[in-house]
């Protein structure tokens, strides 16, 4: 999943977005953990569905985030030129990492080369969100060459277009698997999960590209998203997915609206609530979101190797391992920021969040 990836900072930081940041990653880790060590008796669908749904939100909520970002730069409008090279190694740095976590150790070792190539080109939610903010700073880059209110149109028509291809090409390129797999293998993994990606770019990306559009909006009023009609459309797919017991696929576009609505309210709610300020230990979680990230999952990895069967743990063994894995992952996010010189100042001595 996150995240997060290139974090919301510019001249002044916006704490709310930590904290959904933040609670994103908790999310995550508990997402994680549950599905990989919760025995599968103890998954009751009477409840394990409503867990499965909440958890549901995380991917697109980092992938709304780490798009946002890039919207704020536009709703800047200081007309600065995009530092291309400099966001373009660290998008690089992030597409490496993503592989790097699934690097196919075990499948080198057995000598199971094509299960290794298939394994190690899979994407996940870093690859998914460097390359799609790939194409957003392009998009970015553009509009800044025509006027101001020009620019404008030409951002908000291509984040459009950019939607609606990743949610058609994600239906026409859902079954392709064509080629040499040693060529084509990577290509297909940005589009479809026929290669076992977890968040190929269709239509994954769309989430990226909506969160630069809410992020470029003008005017940030906590209940600025209730005047948004993809929340109103959102609330009615929920309803009538729960009424009917429906099931939309994240190929539907359906699947889409309804995702998106929750994530939008969510960063409705983040931004009206007061208490971001004096949760440090949620925003540092929502800074060092790459770092959680990557830290949980190898920890996570670690625990399997070193014997803990998955699928094996009761809910009280799951407590503690969800206790361990948070610990550490806290531990390596304290340390990379120690080591960068860059933990959260106290919320008296932070710059206020700008205002539109």
């Amino acid at each position: 999943m996150s995240g997060s990836l290139p974090s919301a900072r510019s001249d002044s930081r916006l704490l709310w977005l930590d904290g959904f940041r933040g609670v994103a990653v908790l999310l995550m880790i508990e997402t994680h953990v549950v599905n990989t060590f919760l025995a599968r008796d103890l998954r009751d669908p009477a409840w394990f569905g409503w867990v499965d749904y909440v958890n549901g939100i995380v991917a697109p909520s980092f992938l709304f985030i780490a798009g946002f970002a890039v919207g704020l730069a536009m709703r800047g409008g200081s007309g600065k030129p995009v530092a291309v090279g400099r966001k373009a190694r660290r998008l690089l740095e992030i597409l490496a990492l993503g592989y790097a976590l699934h690097f196919p150790l075990v499948e080198i070792f057995r000598g199971h080369w094509r299960k290794a190539w298939m394994v190690g080109t899979q994407v996940d939610v870093l690859p998914c969100i460097a390359v799609a903010l790939a194409i957003l700073i392009g998009v970015q880059w553009f509009a800044q060459r025509f006027s101001r209110r020009a620019g404008e149109w030409v951002w908000t028509g291509m984040l459009a277009a950019l939607i609606g291809m990743s949610l058609i090409g994600a239906q026409w390129l859902q079954s392709w698997e064509a080629g040499p797999a040693l060529v084509v293998a990577p290509l297909v993994a940005f589009a479809n999960r026929t290669t076992g990606s977890l968040f190929p770019l269709l239509p994954w990306a769309a989430f990226v590209f909506a969160g630069a559009w809410r992020g470029s909006v003008r005017g940030s009023a906590p209940d600025a998203g209730w005047k948004f009609p993809v929340l109103w459309l959102g609330a009615g797919l929920i309803a009538a997915r729960w009424r009917s017991q429906s099931v939309f696929t994240p190929l539907s576009p359906a699947f889409f609206v309804e995702r998106l609505a929750w994530v939008l309210l969510l960063a409705e709610v983040c931004q009206a609530a007061p208490f971001w300020k004096g949760r440090i230990w949620v925003r540092l979680a929502g800074r060092e979101s790459l770092w959680m990230y990557a830290g949980h999952l190898i920890v996570i990895s670690a625990f399997t190797f070193a014997g803990i069967r998955e699928a094996s743990l009761d809910f009280s063994s799951l407590g503690m391992m969800f206790v361990a894995v948070l610990a550490m992952a806290f531990a390596i996010a304290v340390g990379r920021a120690r080591w960068a010189q860059a933990i959260i100042p106290p919320a008296s001595k932070a710059e206020p969040e700008p205002t539109s």
